[in-house]
């Protein structure tokens, strides 16, 4: 996709990233114009990408995550003695909804293996050496998304 972070992040990683509409994507890969694409599992597996890539490198470069939320006048209009109750209950939504996503995950990694993929993890110490470079691009992002937040997000992952 043409997002500048991920053009910025495979571009420290060492790769040349060459953002395309989608509609093209299959057909670049099956030219052999671009050797890879960036998606969730899902993706190549439903576009049948399979079939012009034989290689998945599972990359862990982003985690997409599933925000439960109520404005703070729906949250006041709650009884202050339910409040416990609906966050144990929005705790438990969340940790459900999570392990679903892995479980679909990992049963479209064994799809794509059936279809002959080779799925790629990194080996012991690699992950950390990735994320090393990706905080290195932080700081080029921190204007358009506000010095505040840049920092309670990078709070938040430290603390996770």
């Amino acid at each position: 996709p043409n997002n500048p972070l991920f053009v910025k992040l495979f571009h420290a990683l060492g790769a040349n990233p060459t953002p395309m509409a989608f509609s093209e994507v299959y057909s670049a890969l099956q030219l052999k114009a671009i050797d890879g694409q960036e998606n969730p599992v899902e993706v190549p597996y439903n576009n049948r990408f399979y079939e012009v890539q034989g290689e998945l490198n599972l990359t862990q470069h982003i985690a997409d995550s599933f925000l439960l939320g109520l404005s703070s006048s729906a949250w006041n209009k709650i009884p202050e003695q339910y409040h416990d109750a609906v966050q144990a209950a929005a705790d438990e939504m969340i940790a459900e909804h999570d392990a679903s996503e892995i479980r679909q995950e990992e049963e479209i990694i064994g799809k794509l293996k059936d279809k002959g993929m080779h799925v790629n993890v990194f080996a012991d110490g690699e992950l950390a050496k990735v994320q090393e470079i990706a905080r290195g691009i932080y700081g080029d992002f921190q204007e358009q998304i506000g010095a505040d937040f840049m920092q309670t997000s990078l709070d938040f992952v430290k603390s996770n």
